[in-house]
């Protein structure tokens, strides 16, 4: 008994020769594994299958083409993450216990947060479109005007919108966010 292989794209099939692959492709679902039957038990012609499960079944899984291009590889739905640093000013803050404003208190400098945000995308032909959840937290100190410390907390929720459909492979992608911080 004769078996053979071959590979179409991303897909391999294994299959022994009397078996009607042709049929099994046309009525195959969109699913992603695909199951056929050998007429054999895998190893009695001397071949193997490192598939084998012991059912008299093969049972082939596509994976997706990792080099097809960002643009086409990429899904509808997909997940942001990003650790971001800021530096925080509040212009008009006056302290009502040192009775000053921001500025002087702080010797002139920014507060500097270190955050993260998450959040879900959807892409589109042109872009994608993102609901981001963050937070961000720092703190500074000026011993020589009185201050032992200032601790800031940024609670966020944005809409980024990012043009990274346009090109193939997206190397620098335009984008606008805009959202409440508290």
């Amino acid at each position: 008994m004769a078996a053979f292989g071959f590979t179409i794209s991303s897909l391999s099939y294994a299959q022994d020769h009397e078996a009607d692959l042709e049929a099994e492709m046309a009525t195959e679902s969109s699913q992603n594994t695909l199951t056929v039957e050998p007429m054999a038990a895998p190893g009695s012609d001397g071949l193997s299958s490192p598939n084998y499960s012991g059912d008299g079944k093969v049972t082939v899984e596509r994976t997706r083409d990792v080099t097809l291009p960002y643009k086409e590889r990429r899904g509808d739905w997909g997940v942001l993450f990003s650790v971001n640093y800021e530096q925080f000013m509040p212009e008009n803050y006056n302290s009502l216990i040192l009775n000053q404003d921001y500025k002087t208190i702080s010797g002139d400098k920014s507060i500097p947060l270190i955050g993260a945000e998450f959040g879900a995308k959807y892409n589109f032909t042109l872009g994608s479109i993102s609901a981001l959840v963050g937070y961000s937290q720092g703190e500074i100190d000026n011993k020589s005007a009185g201050l032992d410390k200032i601790t800031t907390s940024i609670s966020k929720v944005d809409i980024n919108i990012a043009i990274d459909g346009v090109m193939n492979e997206p190397y620098i992608v335009p984008y606008a966010q805009f959202g409440m911080h508290s």
